[in-house]
């Protein structure tokens, strides 16, 4: 006689990763055979925090995700049998593991000249690897200054362009992990720590360098708006993720103007996003690019820092350069919201 059809069965599920961002994507993965040898088409349900989400997809990210909420998946499956009354016999519904969203952080790090970190910020003349380009004229009025004293038109972290051979980059990363805990992870599977991480940038300029659009002054601070280039996270000195770096809006407070040790320099750039550039990498660097990205997921990325200096600094004067080396102390890069 006819054997009778016998539903499926859903092996294991699994929900992953168990732990991420609230921009991050969390895929259910399941397993289960057949009896009869077919295919299976799996049906998903979510759930945040014991609730049942209007979610019938094996992803999930953002909205209405948000840190410290719990996820779970499950699963069930058909192989297209049917049973009485002709309804699809559906195996029985298998939970996943457990997900954990984390709050967003702010990944710290720092980047000091006497570490031959930091900012390499010049002028050129002909000859140089640039253009020949001389920053504006800062408008400093006092008792101590004779003669110009020039805005430097080009900045870049510490190692572009061979300014500085033995240099890593801009800033290296010191805190503020716990909300990229695939990246954390992912560190630690290869032996590495999160001072292992170099941010570089550059080159960037004053663009046509005019008042009023690329740098204004008022009472002894000015500001500056820098702009193009590219920044990118560096692993042991291999290219992990990067991508086009944004504007930067930079304030220079320099307080008494005879007094150069009292100056305050900080910077802020507008947001923009992350893209995988470890092709040419190790599998570690691969492994840790992957992982940074999926803690991230659609989040966009901006990038600050703050550091003391002295108006006039004259560290760089070699190959028809001219400029200075700067500190990158309180440097940060700050997650922003989910884009769509």
């Amino acid at each position: 006689g006819d054997v009778a059809a016998v539903a499926p069965t859903v092996g294991t599920v699994t929900l992953s990763p168990t732990s991420g961002g609230a921009c991050g994507v969390y895929t259910c993965i399941a397993t289960g055979t057949s009896a009869a040898g077919k295919p299976l088409s799996f049906a998903w349900r979510w759930t945040r925090n014991g609730a049942t989400l209007a979610v019938t997809t094996a992803t999930v990210q953002g909205a209405p995700i948000a840190a410290g909420d719990s996820l779970q998946c499950f699963a069930k499956a058909n192989d297209g049998q049917t049973g009485a009354g002709g309804a699809l016999l559906w195996s029985s519904e298998v939970a996943s593991n457990l997900a954990t969203v984390v709050a967003k952080t702010t990944l710290t790090g720092t980047g000091m000249a006497s570490a031959a970190e930091g900012i390499a910020a010049w002028n050129t003349d002909a000859g140089a690897p640039e253009a020949a380009k001389t920053g504006h004229v800062i408008p400093l009025v006092g008792p101590c200054i004779t003669g110009n004293v020039y805005a430097y038109y080009y900045a870049a972290s510490r190692e572009y362009g061979g300014i500085d051979a033995s240099s890593k980059g801009g800033f290296h990363l010191t805190g503020g992990d716990a909300g990229f805990p695939n990246f954390g992870k992912a560190l630690a599977a290869n032996g590495l720590g999160i001072g292992d991480v170099e941010w570089r940038y550059g080159p960037q300029t004053l663009g046509a360098d005019v008042k009023g659009s690329d740098w204004s002054y008022t009472g002894t601070t000015e500001t500056r708006i820098y702009a193009g280039g590219t920044w990118s996270l560096w692993v042991k000195g291999e290219k992990a993720v990067g991508g086009a770096m944004p504007v930067s809006t930079m304030t220079l407070a320099f307080g008494d103007v005879c007094n150069g040790d009292d100056d305050v320099m900080a910077s802020t750039t507008d947001w923009t996003s992350a893209e995988n550039q470890s092709s040419a990498s190790s599998a570690a660097t691969q492994a840790v690019a992957k992982a940074f990205l999926a803690d991230i997921g659609t989040a966009k990325l901006r990038f600050g820092y703050s550091a003391g200096y002295p108006i006039v600094k004259q560290d760089i004067k070699a190959n028809n350069r001219w400029g200075g080396f700067f500190d990158m102390t309180k440097a940060t890069i700050e997650v922003g919201d989910c884009a769509p």
